[in-house]
């Protein structure tokens, strides 16, 4: 990927070219709209899964000289689920802010929210108030694997709760079992699968749906030691990194 690419504008808010190696091929802004604003498509639309790996990253702890790893199980969508995602994900955005106003929580809630500034500025905001207070305790906590400990219930109902309806309509329930029921592939496993150099993988890593299902079906009948593909058959955990994963905090 790009490292500039999450510095363009997003089209309509939501909307950005990625290219980014998958399962399928990236889509223009006008045939993308066309189909994310389609709910009787969304309602039925069969999602890719996820694409896995590991992203390391280092920590800083002081001085010290030799930080350790943080490492953290990435799943990122294919071109159009992604685009899905995102385009919920912004729908969903002015429900979730209205339900932080109507219970007075605009400056409690502060992660995932535009207009708040970096985590860089929201730590100042916080050293600044610890100074200011002088007589006061500071908690800092960290929840291990918090994204993969979601309970679906419980997300489920939230989600109602954003919406403020007592059932998820058809589009967004698709969406949410394409999140707690997951599906993902290793991205390392499927490129040796593939014999392709992991560094120099094509954009789409199939040529179409029916090579996609060979694939899947002749993982079916591997040892699960020798799988590529991994079901999430728990009741709670979601992947971490598609664009709605912020509203599940």
């Amino acid at each position: 990927m790009k490292k500039n690419q999450y510095k363009q504008p997003k089209k309509e808010g939501w909307y950005l070219s990625k290219r980014h190696p998958h399962l399928d091929f990236p889509l223009s802004f006008e045939n993308t709209k066309k189909y994310v604003t389609d709910v009787s498509k969304i309602a039925k639309h069969s999602f890719y899964p996820f694409m896995s790996y590991e992203k390391k990253t280092r920590r800083y702890k002081g001085k010290l000289v030799n930080p350790s790893n943080k490492i953290r199980p990435i799943k990122y969508a294919s071109h159009l689920d992604g685009h899905i995602y995102s385009y919920y994900a912004f729908q969903l955005k002015d429900h979730y802010e209205r339900r932080i106003y109507k219970f007075e929580l605009d400056e409690v809630v502060i992660g995932y929210r535009s207009g708040k500034g970096s985590n860089i500025h929201l730590a100042k905001q916080v050293f600044v108030e610890i100074k200011t207070r002088r007589d006061c305790i500071a908690i800092a906590v960290d929840i291990s694997d918090f994204y993969g400990h979601i309970d679906h219930l419980n997300l489920k109902n939230e989600w109602c709760q954003v919406l403020n309806v007592d059932k998820l309509p058809t589009d967004h329930f698709s969406i949410f079992k394409s999140l707690t029921k997951w599906t993902s592939v290793d991205r390392k496993k499927l490129s040796i699968y593939l014999n392709y150099p992991l560094k120099k993988l094509p954009l789409s890593l199939v040529r179409n749906a029916k090579q996609f299902r060979k694939i899947r079906d002749e993982d079916h009948n591997k040892p699960n030691d020798e799988k590529i593909f991994e079901k999430n058959l728990k009741s709670c955990g979601i992947p971490q990194g598609s664009p709605l994963s912020s509203f599940k905090r």
